[in-house]
């Protein structure tokens, strides 16, 4: 109604709407448990000869770096390093960022084949273009191994659940890019050294390698 005001598509102050308190809801978190992240992970092993590349690739990124679904669909090749072992992030949600990547989020990244004359690097079946549909996918994914309550951006709930137990607070903020707490943003080397100690045992836990 506002939207069709402001085009002069209703009167001025015509939404009957206005005034009314909106409903409060509440925020759910389902992070997964280390039974059923086993699961998950081994599922993506197995379906990984079979499934399209860039639909498993997004999934253990996802779980690997908790960035959220739009970074990781939206990431280009040219904001990868592997070198450093990091991406850079030029438009997320609490503005330009770095996340620091583990081994494994690195050797994920290495494995993708490139499209030529596509920048994105979680390609899409038109040419040229990035994966629009990771909901579809997941559904199948929590369905077969019956935890369909879990959505996507519960997968960024379990990595910070994870890291919370085995990092600092504010190693768990700058590897999820949560709004600093402090005066400083960027990464000082002492920062990102610990960042990178955490997702790495963060990818040891995923996959099932920790004691």
């Amino acid at each position: 109604m506002s939207h069709a005001e402001r085009h002069e598509l209703r009167p001025r102050n015509s939404n009957p709407c206005r005034g009314l308190e909106r409903f409060r809801e509440g925020k759910r978190k389902r992070p997964l448990s280390r039974t059923e992240l086993a699961r998950l992970w081994a599922h993506l092993k197995e379906i990984e000869a079979t499934e399209n590349p860039y639909i498993v690739a997004a999934l253990r990124l996802l779980l690997l770096t908790g960035m959220r679904k739009s970074e990781v669909l939206n990431l280009i090749w040219a904001d990868v390093d592997l070198e450093a072992g990091l991406v850079r992030l030029r438009d997320a949600k609490t503005g330009p960022r770095g996340v620091v990547l583990s081994r494994a989020a690195i050797a994920v990244l290495a494995a993708l084949p490139r499209q030529a004359g596509n920048p994105y690097v979680i390609c899409g079946h038109r040419h040229g273009a990035r994966l629009i549909n990771l909901n579809d996918p997941w559904d199948e994914v929590r369905n077969t191994l019956d935890f369909p309550d879990v959505r996507l951006h519960d997968l960024r709930h379990t990595v910070a659940s994870i890291l919370a137990h085995r990092a600092p607070l504010v190693v768990v903020r700058d590897a999820l890019g949560h709004q600093v707490i402090e005066t400083t943003s960027g990464y000082s080397h002492t920062a990102s050294d610990a960042v990178r100690a955490a997702v790495n045992v963060l990818a040891q836990e995923i996959a099932g390698t920790m004691p």
